[in-house]
């Protein structure tokens, strides 16, 4: 926690972080950031995250977060770190713009 404590202290806004066991843990971390209407981070700490898709699951997208009034930064502890990895064979993990 006193690493996301950090991140929020450096941006002057809030740090949402995802829990490495919870795969739901990363979509309400990007909720709540754009929820926070402030600069944000979403912090991934060391480790590999399973997910099946992040979407408009919850009541934001990935393209809401692009069009947030201010800045939300997905962070990790580095590329040899904190990994995301798709737990399908075929579809998508991650969009980032608007949605159709």
């Amino acid at each position: 926690m006193a690493k996301t404590a950090k991140l929020a202290a450096d941006i002057g806004g809030s740090a949402h972080l995802c829990n490495v066991s919870d795969p739901d843990s990363m979509q309400a971390a990007i909720d709540a950031a754009i929820a926070s209407n402030a600069p944000a981070v979403v912090y991934f700490p060391t480790g590999t995250y399973k997910v099946t898709s992040i979407s408009s699951t919850g009541p934001y997208s990935f393209g809401e977060a692009l069009s947030h009034p201010y800045s939300i930064l997905f962070k990790g502890d580095g590329p040899l770190a904190s990994h995301i990895v798709s737990s399908s064979t075929s579809g998508t993990i991650l969009t980032i713009g608007p949605g159709q």
